[in-house]
Order: structure tokens, then C-alpha cells, then sequence
């Protein structure tokens, strides 16, 4: 928040919180944005763990899996891959969401983990990824 404000003090922002995950709510959600901001500029930020208390190697290979997913703008895949790989990603609804919000292309800008900047336990790492999704 201190970021949007510093960049636009005038920016109007509508908080969504998703409790329902699925592919089928992220693909509700997106649309009704779409809907609501038709002709209008606008910015979604997603936001979601990648990991939660694994070792530093498994969020790691886990996170490129599912970056690839994501930077492809294959959200079935990204939920396949997070569900075949038992991978503890709290919110794959919201990244979801970012991917179908009319974006052409993604790429991912930085991953990183809780030991990268916190120098804790190596063996219980929060993963994070920052990702652009364009029109």
C-alpha cells in the first residue's frame, strides 16, 4: 500500500480476499474485474506465497515449476502443477486471478525466499515470487 500511494495518492483500490482457491472461482473473479474496469486503466496485484516452511532446495525447484506455469499464462497447469506436487502455495486463486485478468504476457522479475533475505533457517523457507503481467 505505501507503494501505491507513493506512486498515485489518488489511486482507488478494491481489496478482494479469496477464500474458494478454485480454478472456477479465480475465473469468476477475473471476469467481474474485467467487467468492472472495461475502459478504464487499471493495475491487478496479486498476492500468495509460493511456499510455506519447506527446505531452501524444494521451494526452490518447486517455485521454477510453478513460475514456468505462470510465466507461460497457463493457469490449468499452474494448479496441476501445485496439486500433483503436493506444493504448500496458499494462493493459487489470486495468482490465477492476475493471469486472467487480460494480460498477453508474463515474466517473472525476481524469486526469492525467506532464508534470501531474513538469513533464518535454511530448512523452513517462506517461497516468493514478483511477477509483470502485461496487456
Amino acid at each position: 500500500m505505501p507503494f501505491i500511494q507513493y506512486i498515485d495518492g489518488n489511486a482507488k483500490i478494491v481489496p478482494i480476499i479469496m477464500s474458494d482457491q478454485s480454478y472456477e472461482c479465480a475465473e469468476y473473479v477475473s471476469d467481474a474485474i474485467r467487467e468492472a474496469c472495461d475502459g478504464y486503466r487499471y493495475v491487478v496485484i496479486s498476492s500468495s506465497d509460493m511456499s510455506h516452511y519447506v527446505p531452501k532446495g524444494k521451494a526452490s525447484e518447486e517455485g521454477k515449476k510453478v513460475t514456468e506455469k505462470i510465466c507461460s499464462l497457463d493457469v490449468q497447469g499452474m494448479y496441476d502443477v501445485i496439486v500433483k506436487n503436493d506444493i504448500s502455495s496458499c494462493g493459487p486463486g489470486p495468482m490465477a486471478v492476475a493471469m486472467m485478468s487480460g494480460c498477453s504476457h508474463a515474466k517473472e522479475l525476481v524469486y526469492s525466499d525467506s532464508h534470501d533475505s531474513l538469513k533464518m533457517n535454511e530448512n523452513e523457507v517462506v517461497g516468493y515470487l514478483s511477477a509483470l503481467f502485461c496487456r
